[in-house]
């Protein structure tokens, strides 16, 4: 690869390399590129159970936010589930929805 397209290129170098190290899946490199995709989607989920959290605390409907671990556990459950369906955008958003709809319902169980 010359310097050029590793520039240019939205994959990082060590991504790059990681991905020609598989050879049992020759487009392994999308994977990596939805998996970050996947990644980023978790941050913004992660940012809107942050607010509904601070919401339903506000009118009172939560009496304890759950600890760091909890919140961590409850990310990996998305990422596990986000990296089952391919970590696309349209059901992310559906699973954000579910899940926000859910907390509104339910609260947060521990």
């Amino acid at each position: 690869m010359n310097k050029k397209n590793a520039v240019n290129n939205p994959v990082s170098s060590a991504d790059k390399k990681v991905a020609e190290q598989d050879s049992r899946r020759p487009d392994n490199w999308i994977d990596l590129l939805r998996v970050r995709q996947a990644t980023e989607t978790l941050e913004h989920i992660e940012s809107m159970l942050t607010n509904i959290i601070s919401e339903m605390q506000w009118v009172g409907t939560i009496d304890e936010v759950p600890n760091k671990d909890e919140v961590a556990e409850t990310l990996l459950h998305l990422q596990q589930i986000l990296e089952a369906v391919s970590g696309t955008r349209s059901e992310a958003i559906s699973i954000v929805n579910t899940m926000e709809k859910h907390i509104l319902t339910n609260g947060i169980e521990s």
